[in-house]
């Protein structure tokens, strides 16, 4: 059974003028929109024990990478981006999936609760990298564009990195 996880915390750097404020409605309409990222987590489970055979998969959508600390950093902003004069930026979908090292009495949920992050410097490897708590992650990277354009090479490039 494919279940949606609780949010995964992620460092999401959200740079918009009434962030957190009480009266959103006085400040940029910018606010109502996550423009920068959205994460969408899902996982299939064999049961309460943990199985070599579960998968974790999450789905980080950034629609606009110029809004992250690095780029905004390289593009020479400081304090809040103006977001009318920043230039666009790429956006991609992340995928991340995560796996039992071997079989646990543990549910997926502990381990996973228990498991850090995969390094940005194993994305798009195709290599499974032991993140802690019991399990293995793999992450890459699709162009958004490529996900519309051509679904199914984008699926069976899953399909074969989930494999491994």
């Amino acid at each position: 059974m494919l279940l949606p996880l609780p949010a995964l915390a992620l460092p999401c750097p959200l740079y918009r003028k009434g962030w957190g404020c009480d009266q959103l409605r006085s400040k940029w309409a910018w606010d109502f929109v996550p423009l920068f990222t959205s994460s969408h987590i899902y996982w299939k489970t064999s049961g309460d024990k943990s199985s070599i055979h579960d998968l974790g998969l999450s789905f980080a959508l950034i629609t606009d990478d110029n809004f992250s600390k690095d780029n905004l950093k390289a593009l020479n902003v400081k304090g809040v981006p103006d977001p009318v004069s920043l230039p666009f930026g790429d956006a991609y979908v992340g995928v991340y999936a995560f796996k039992p090292i071997k079989s646990s009495k543990e549910s997926f949920e502990t381990l996973w609760d228990a498991s850090g992050e995969i390094d940005d410097e194993n994305i798009n490897t195709g290599e499974w990298e032991d993140v802690g708590g019991g399990l293995k992650g793999m992450g890459f990277t699709f162009p958004l564009a490529d996900i519309f354009m051509d679904a199914n090479t984008v699926t069976k490039k899953l399909e074969q990195y989930i494999e491994k």
